[in-house]
């Protein structure tokens, strides 16, 4: 027997009557539903450790579904710096949602595979099951970001910055400071200035910033110059500025 168009709220025991047969026989009518499934991928740094955090949804399905996390054709489990957090969100009855954060290393052996999340929980129409992937492929060229050098005073020296004016993904955190040419700083943990004492006059300043996969961005050069202002002159300084070069000129 085939029953089209079944409805959810249709689920529940039945009796089939034939002519044939007066007393009939119970049937149990179960109705599946296939979830709404989406998948999306972040990247953060966690104690300085490049991370992706990926997100799996599986939206109105029923019977409860469940989320499998495949990388590069291997099921993984939580633990061995894995994490995975399963949880069942609302939902309106008898429908159901089912929920999965899967948190990894990003690492240069992962970079490039695909990640595949499963959803399964339908044994009876096997074909509502399903999954969703994605690739490992979410940083931005190095033609896409930009690094800036400054300096500000500190005393007799200065203290030399490097500064990410947009992040990629995975964020940069391997930065190099030079001072005409030569290193002078050198972090692979997001460490992006370092001191200076005594500099001279005409040193040219510049950095280079980059993340795990070696997208790499370098700064223009910034000479130092200790007639520079420490901090920019306030507005009112500027107007009374103005307002003793208009006088001198009257005159």
């Amino acid at each position: 027997m085939t029953i089209a168009n079944a409805e959810v709220e249709d689920d529940g025991d039945y009796r089939c009557v034939l002519p044939t047969d007066p007393t009939g026989d119970d049937i149990n009518l179960v109705v599946e539903v296939a979830s709404t499934k989406t998948l999306t991928l972040t990247s953060i740094v966690t104690d300085n450790v490049d991370m992706y955090v990926a997100t799996c949804d599986a939206v109105g399905g029923k019977p409860q579904e469940t989320i499998t996390w495949i990388l590069n054709g291997v099921t993984q489990t939580d633990g061995n710096g894995n994490t995975i957090v399963d949880t069942n969100p609302t939902a309106t009855a008898p429908l159901s949602n089912s929920k999965s954060v899967f948190t990894f290393p990003a690492t240069l052996e992962n970079y490039r595979q695909t990640l595949v999340c499963q959803v399964s929980g339908h044994d009876v129409l096997t074909e509502l099951n399903g999954d969703k992937s994605i690739d490992l492929d979410i940083h931005e060229s190095a033609a896409d970001f930009t690094v800036t050098v400054d300096y500000v005073t500190q005393g007799a020296g200065i203290t030399v910055s490097c500064t990410a004016l947009i992040q990629p993904s995975p964020a940069m955190r391997i930065y190099s400071i030079f001072s005409n040419g030569e290193s002078i700083h050198e972090s692979m943990e997001g460490v992006n200035t370092v001191s200076v004492s005594d500099p001279i006059e005409g040193t040219q300043y510049t950095c280079m910033a980059g993340n795990y996969l070696g997208n790499t961005a370098l700064s223009a050069a910034v000479p130092y110059d200790p007639r520079r202002p420490t901090t920019p002159p306030s507005m009112t300084e500027t107007i009374e500025t103005e307002r003793t070069t208009t006088s001198s000129s009257d005159e």
